[in-house]
């Protein structure tokens, strides 16, 4: 935990949004990525976008560069458990469709896994330490295949990106943020000879870690090599405050579309605003509390299933942090995990999360179990992470 606090400290000092880096991955918090582990929750993810029972991730594949539709008719160009693993993978899609190159990606794969999803969490954990925690989204993707350029050509996210190669090399292409506003061409560009010349590359192989800020824009090129490569993104801007400007765009609407005298429009946009004004304050600090909670990342997975059991005490852990918000005298949400829980304010609940935040055990006896609403909260906390059932 030194070496990767040490890591971060360094990494916001000389490389965070100023310019790209190449680390050996020894040196980063990356190195728990398991291509055998990602292989299988691949397949697992796969099969769930199949039968619509994983509408959250994302999934997309292109053939020659041209996107196509996750369902039945493309379903061998999926992963399948028989492939046994990304090589063997490969190897059958070669077969399949000879000189017809393709690309895979999937983002948040994490959402398969509670292991995967608390690995992502303790290198995210510490970069918020030194560089700040997103106000909009952190991710985790995949991206697979033996494609020769990117889907979509030169782009440029709104992340800074790290990329972790598992098997093969990432051939990567820059440019500066400065040569892109005077070459607004570059946009979407998939041959690009012309602009070669005031371009970086890159290539990255396994063991290494590149990263590059949010304001460069890129393009993923290969001559037809098969990779493997996991990436983790801290997206800029603030989610928040987007969602109080389209509320606020709302109001001035509806108040727009009517058709009432000047002298009654501050009437009408006061009645408006108090209508609007508390909900729409609510839901912007719960949605907040929620995404500091999961460090950023959406749509976490349940950490634990079943019941905390007969354990007599469990205990609070850093990685999920606990909040209570009170939306009334009696009533509120209990937030970890990215979730939320209506509760009920009692004094029983409030000592409880008064407990977790300073770091002590909580009580799991019988006697919270006749309190119903106190029950609903531990089981909530002991499945989302905010307990467990051994000091953390």
């Amino acid at each position: 935990m030194a070496s990767q606090t040490k890591f971060w400290r360094k990494f916001n000092q000389t490389h965070f949004e100023k310019k790209i880096g190449l680390f050996s991955l020894a040196e980063t918090p990356f190195g728990f990525f398991n291509e055998h582990d990602l292989f299988d929750l691949l397949v697992k993810h796969a099969q769930k976008k199949l039968e619509g029972r994983r509408p959250t991730a994302l999934l997309r594949m292109s053939l020659d560069g041209k996107e196509i539709p996750i369902n039945s008719d493309f379903e061998e160009c999926l992963p399948k458990k028989a492939d046994q693993s990304f090589i063997q993978y490969n190897k059958r899609m070669e077969e399949l469709l000879g000189k017809i190159r393709y690309s895979l990606s999937v983002a948040d794969l994490y959402v398969e896994s509670a292991a995967l999803y608390k690995d992502l969490l303790v290198a995210a954990e510490q970069m918020c330490r030194s560089v700040g925690r997103s106000q909009k989204r952190m991710d985790f993707q995949l991206f697979i295949g033996n494609y020769s350029r990117t889907l979509g050509g030169v782009h440029k996210d709104e992340l800074c990106t790290f990329h972790i190669p598992l098997i093969g090399r990432k051939e990567m292409r820059f440019w500066p943020s400065q040569y892109a506003k005077l070459h607004p061409d570059l946009a979407g560009l998939r041959s690009y000879r012309k602009h070669v010349s005031n371009s970086v590359r890159t290539s990255t192989g396994v063991g290494e870690v590149l990263y590059w800020p949010s304001d460069y824009w890129h393009v993923a090129e290969s001559k037809g090599d098969f990779s493997v490569t996991a990436s983790m993104g801290w997206w800029t801007g603030d989610a928040l405050r987007l969602q109080l400007n389209q509320d606020t765009e709302k109001i001035l609407v509806k108040i727009g579309q009517d058709r009432d005298s000047d002298a009654d429009f501050a009437t009408k946009l006061r009645t408006e605003v108090s209508r609007r004004a508390q909900p729409s304050a609510e839901k912007l600090a719960v949605e907040f509390l929620k995404l500091k909670s999961s460090f950023s990342f959406w749509n976490p997975p349940v950490i634990v299933s079943g019941q905390p059991g007969s354990q007599a005490h469990l205990w609070p852990s850093r990685l999920f942090p606990v909040f209570l918000f009170e939306t009334s005298a009696s009533a509120g949400y209990l937030i970890c995990n990215g979730r939320k829980l209506p509760v009920r304010l009692t004094a029983a609940l409030r000592s409880l999360v008064r407990k977790i935040q300073s770091g002590r055990r909580v009580s799991n006896s019988h006697d919270s179990a006749k309190d119903e609403n106190l029950q609903k909260a531990l089981l909530f906390l002991y499945r989302n992470g905010g307990l467990g059932k051994a000091p953390r």
